[in-house]
């Protein structure tokens, strides 16, 4: 007979699975082998033409998609409405996931609202729902500040995107990217407009809570102009800051072990020969579990449970 419950714990839950040994004897040994997988961590970036990108080597995504494999996380899936880069563009090497929302010359207010710009199509309202991201970059504000938006209309936005994030998955993980510079004279805008979002973004995190945090990254210092590859798109070392900044942001997120504690609860004795293994997951962070037990050659008892948030199925 195998039984299973769960009790609510702040930030986490646990699973208990028991079991019955059939087995005669004064001693039964149980060897209890647990394999735990996480399911993959959906990652949506969402921004304008720096978020889209041309070559491969000049897109951030790209380099932070094989800085997360290279370092061993490869349980991410990039996920949005778009793949690959600016049309008819060439690419080097499409062996990364491509998929994402960069969206060329859209302001925050359209990826809010719809209406993008170049005839993309859809918006935040209908992209979250579909793709429902554990973690969400947000790089906008560029084009806003271009087409002479207000700071705190831009920051109302901002506020609107999170909600819908939220309004489809309540504990997404939320990154906000404070802008580069770049070349007012040739493509608008000005450095004090930046410098005003850019002070203003952090107000951001007032709206974070305890299972939805909201992280700002500074991609502006130590960023040069000269790091794009025409003045406001990044060429391969501006790719290569930004993903680094991403990168460290939410490597902690990636990398929380989704098995907090495992206990080995051995009451196996001669008349009932019972047993359990407690299981304490993190919460929001899937995972796919399997329990077997095994006595000497005796293979039994194998059970899979799917765990998120704190949902429990069986497989």
């Amino acid at each position: 007979m195998i039984a299973k419950n769960f009790k609510k714990k702040k930030m986490h839950t646990t699973l208990t699975h028991y079991f019955h040994s059939s087995s005669v004897g004064p001693l039964f040994i149980l060897i209890l082998l647990v394999h735990a997988m996480a399911e993959p961590i959906k990652l949506h970036p969402i921004g304008d033409s720096t978020t889209e990108g041309f070559e491969v080597e000049t897109v951030w995504r790209y380099w932070l998609y094989k800085k997360l494999v290279k370092n061993g996380y490869d349980n991410i899936d990039f996920v949005g409405s778009r793949r690959g880069t600016k049309r008819d563009t060439i690419l080097s090497d499409t062996a990364w996931d491509m998929d994402h929302d960069g969206h060329f010359s859209s302001k925050a207010s359209q990826v809010l609202n719809g209406n993008l710009a170049r005839e993309h199509k859809g918006s935040i309202k209908e992209w979250a729902p579909k793709f429902t991201p554990h973690i969400a970059v947000i790089y906008l504000g560029t084009n806003d500040i271009r087409g002479s938006r207000k700071t705190a209309d831009i920051i109302k936005t901002f506020e609107g995107i999170i909600q819908v994030l939220r309004d489809a998955r309540k504990e997404v993980k939320i990154v906000v990217c404070q802008i580069p510079y770049w070349d007012y004279k040739r493509y608008g805008g000005s450095q004090s407009a930046v410098d005003a979002l850019n002070a203003t973004l952090p107000s951001l995190k007032d709206l974070e809570s305890e299972i939805s945090p909201v992280k700002i990254v500074d991609l502006n210092s130590d960023y040069k102009v000269s790091d794009h590859r025409d003045g406001i798109h990044p060429d391969t070392t501006g790719a290569v800051k930004i993903a680094d900044r991403i990168y460290e942001t939410i490597v902690p997120w990636v990398k929380i072990t989704a098995i907090k504690k495992l206990d080995v609860i051995n009451q196996s004795n001669r008349t009932s020969g019972k047993s359990s293994l407690r299981l304490t997951i993190q919460d929001n962070m899937p995972v796919r579990v399997w329990i077997s037990v095994e006595s000497g050659s005796d293979f039994r008892n194998r059970k899979g449970y799917s765990i998120t948030g704190r949902k429990i199925t069986t497989q």
